[in-house]
């Protein structure tokens, strides 16, 4: 036998494939297919078995491998090989594109770099992306190759989450979307597309998995004195901090987030960077609050609610959201939320007569509007009376 590659010529079953020859070494032997011209498999002297699919691209042979025998079974091979030739016929370089796959960015790889290049820069709400990406899309996505991910892949990552939580489901479809409109956008240095391989969204034509409904769950009287109550068994830090929640109307992480910094005697400045919207804002402190908050600082200085592990850093969500579960199980309100304290909070202000403009001035409520935009003034009297007439009434509500 020569030296080198020989080749033959038979009618492959699997039972063949399994008793071929083995060449004398150094020699490789090529049996090619006698019913799917360029389909074949290389029979090394160590008895490897490879199949492989030959085709033409611009007069040029080119060899494909598709894998071992028996891993890659015959039936398999043969379909991929009859793959690969139509897409020849068709105008299609199957080598070209398996070099690109073999160079495409995965989606954890994409996720990473919209996270650090965009959403740290330009969102605000980037944690919140960083969550959804490291508790839904990577763990399904982050290995895919981005641009081979479909609208079907999509689709199987949003279902489960939906059957728990329409709204969740929704974000991470916009915040999917919106990562790969990022990444066919992004540019490098040089100008040029620094994802080329991504050239269509697959979120592109998908709906929200379920329609989203406005909540509107707000706490009657009787149930915040229930809630009141229920507070008791925890620490002082953790009811001050529901307790702020009620009485001053700030969001969750602007009241974790509170520092001794900000505070200036009946004020607290909450500044631009904190703020949801980006405006800084003076919330007006009744002697109630303040009392808490003094309780929770002690005579010391920094974060009010610290960090259980690190006093440089603020509490972060877990330090409310554990607790209130329990405290809402203790006050018989299974469905009542950390953040429709903040909706009681409104409902309750405009009840007693306090103007919805106020209420939304106390809220730091975005005005879009010429008029919001232009009106610079702070109503700082009218948000410390507005605050002084809802802490008497909380507190007649709560002591009642």
């Amino acid at each position: 036998m020569a030296r080198g590659k020989t080749e033959r010529r038979l009618r492959f079953t699997d039972r063949g494939i399994r008793h071929l020859t083995l060449p004398q070494p150094p020699t490789q032997l090529d049996y090619w297919d006698e019913t799917l011209a360029g389909f074949g498999v290389r029979i090394s002297y160590g008895g490897r078995r490879a199949w492989q699919v030959m085709y033409r691209w611009n007069g040029i042979k080119r060899r494909m491998t598709l894998g071992d025998y028996p891993t890659v079974p015959l039936g398999r091979a043969r379909d991929r090989a009859k793959e690969i030739i139509e897409a020849v016929k068709l105008g299609r370089d199957p080598s070209q594109e398996k070099l690109k796959a073999r160079r495409a960015y995965s989606f954890r790889e994409i996720a990473t770099a919209y996270l650090e290049e965009y959403a740290k820069k330009e969102k605000r709400s980037w944690k919140h992306d960083e969550r959804i990406i490291d508790k839904y899309l990577n763990p399904k996505l982050g290995s895919q190759k981005a641009f081979e991910i479909t609208s079907d892949d999509i689709h199987a990552v949003l279902v489960p989450i939906a059957q728990t939580t329409s709204v969740r489901a929704n974000r991470t479809l916009e915040i999917t979307s919106k990562l790969f409109n990022w990444a066919i956008s992004a540019r490098g240095d040089n100008g040029q597309r620094r994802f080329p391989d991504i050239i269509a969204n697959p979120c592109a034509g998908l709906s929200p998995p379920q329609e989203e409904r406005s909540r509107e769950r707000e706490l009657k009287e009787s149930e915040i004195r229930l809630l009141w109550d229920a507070l008791e068994p925890e620490s002082e830090r953790v009811q001050a901090s529901v307790k702020l929640l009620l009485m001053l109307g700030q969001r969750e992480m602007e009241i974790l987030g509170m520092h001794t910094r900000e505070l200036d005697g009946e004020w607290w400045e909450i500044p631009g960077e904190r703020a949801k919207n980006g405006l800084s804002h003076r919330v007006y402190l009744p002697v109630e609050a303040r009392e808490l908050i003094t309780r929770a600082i002690g005579s010391g200085t920094g974060y009010v609610f610290p960090r259980r592990n690190s006093s440089d850093f603020p509490a972060t969500r877990g330090f409310i959201a554990g607790p209130f579960a329990d405290i809402r199980q203790r006050a018989g309100l299974p469905d009542v939320w950390i953040h429709d304290l903040r909706r009681t909070m409104a409902s309750r202000m405009t009840e007693i007569g306090i103007p919805r403009l106020v209420v939304g001035m106390v809220l730091n409520h975005s005005d879009k509007s010429i008029t919001g935009v232009y009106d610079r003034y702070a109503y700082a009297n009218e948000k410390k009376d507005a605050m002084l007439k809802w802490m008497h009434r909380l507190m007649s509500i709560a002591h009642n």
